[in-house]
């Protein structure tokens, strides 16, 4: 008995254990549920030929002479090259779709200020969506929208209408143009390893301008098919071929001919012995865009990146009318250059520099000023990017 007592003493004496709380499950998200993937960037670019003015037309809008100042032909056009400034928001989305699968969404507004040249600052909108479709395929649709755009000023009027139209009688407007955009893709994945994949693309699209100036809306429905591919893990490859039909209206306007080239007298004035007559003719500047994509970016080391990308634009003009020697008989080639760079610095921050040279040789064989309206252009990019 006693002893029972002593133990029971002992046991009383004793503090019980503390019990621990049980550790809290991780929260996994509902599969059902959207996140959202916000994401801010700047550019900074120094673009040396935002005209795209070839050698002639660079050194007059230098001299601004005075019979140009009268006719406005470069007003707003402050100068040959510029720093453009552009602070875009981006916000994407995924999770569920309606449809099935997985839908991938985003909003995306830019703006392009122009240090010099104010008038061409302008805002560009983007929207898009991509759907999973089966095991290997998806399905996207892009928007873009410019509301309004300035291309730079062009011929409207001249005010002698009898004789020789003198550089300060030329009557410029400035031709702005809002355009919208719209394209349809799908890309499947062919082949796909621990060591390769590659992936079909097509696209089809939709693009329209309108311009102050009627004679110059475009209606175009791109078309591209391409290939993408990954090799290493480390090396991503790019061929694409883009073809683009572009139709415009082709009015009338205001042009100035040599009435002894053409042997007509133009402005109706009794002679043919004018040089740059008024004239006012059909214009048709429609015309088919074939162009060749190959490209290649490769991380040298881990999350560094460098790439190269060659793009040849060959630009067949279609039209047949007889004034209208700015386009007919005309075949433009369009060569474009690109070189990255991307430095990852964290999961949130990326630093990007680009350089782009791009060169337009143009081949007028029925335009008598024998002008060639070939142009070159440097562009260098500093982009600063923040993930959310």
């Amino acid at each position: 008995m006693i002893a029972c007592l002593v133990a029971l003493a002992i046991a009383l004496q004793e503090e019980p254990e503390p019990v621990k709380p049980a550790k809290p499950k991780p929260v996994k998200k509902a599969a059902d549920e959207w996140t959202a993937s916000p994401a801010v960037r700047l550019d900074v670019a120094y673009n040396s030929n935002i005209w795209q003015l070839d050698g002639e037309d660079q050194d007059r809008l230098l001299a601004d002479q005075p019979g140009d100042q009268i006719s406005g032909r470069y007003d707003d056009l402050e100068s040959i090259e510029d720093w453009i400034f552009t602070p875009s928001v981006r916000l994407g989305a995924k999770g569920p779709s309606p449809f099935g699968g997985k839908l991938e969404a985003y909003a995306e507004l830019e703006w392009q200020q122009y240090a010099v040249n104010t008038a061409r600052s302008h805002l560009r909108a983007r929207l898009g969506a991509e759907q999973k479709v089966g095991a290997n395929g998806r399905l996207g649709l892009d928007v873009e929208f410019i509301p309004d755009y300035f291309h730079e000023n062009r011929l409207s009027d001249a005010t002698d209408f009898t004789g020789s139209v003198s550089s300060s009688e030329r009557v410029y407007k400035a031709a702005h143009y809002r355009q919208i955009e719209a394209s349809l893709s799908y890309r499947h994945t062919l082949v796909e390893s621990d060591d390769f994949s590659l992936d079909g693309v097509a696209a089809v699209g939709l693009r329209l301008r309108n311009s102050t100036f009627d004679s110059r809306d475009e209606f175009a429905p791109p078309v591209e098919i391409g290939l993408r591919a990954r090799s290493w893990k480390r090396v991503k490859w790019k061929l694409a071929f883009q073809l683009e039909q572009i139709d415009s209206p082709g009015e009338r306007e205001v042009l100035l001919r040599d009435e002894p080239f053409f042997g007509t007298d133009l402005n109706g004035d009794g002679d043919l012995i004018d040089v740059d007559a008024r004239a006012f003719e059909t214009v048709d500047r429609s015309r088919r865009e074939t162009s060749v994509i190959a490209g290649v970016e490769v991380e040298v080391i881990e999350a560094v990146s460098i790439g190269l990308e060659w793009k040849r634009t060959r630009k067949d003009w279609s039209s047949g009318e007889l004034y209208d020697t700015s386009h007919r008989d005309r075949t433009d080639t369009h060569d474009e250059i690109e070189l990255t760079a991307k430095v990852r610095l964290s999961r949130e921050w990326e630093v990007r520099f680009q350089y782009e040279y791009t060169l337009q040789e143009s081949n007028r064989d029925a335009d008598p000023s024998g002008e060639s309206h070939d142009y070159k252009r440097n562009i260098f990019v500093l982009s600063v990017i923040f993930r959310g």
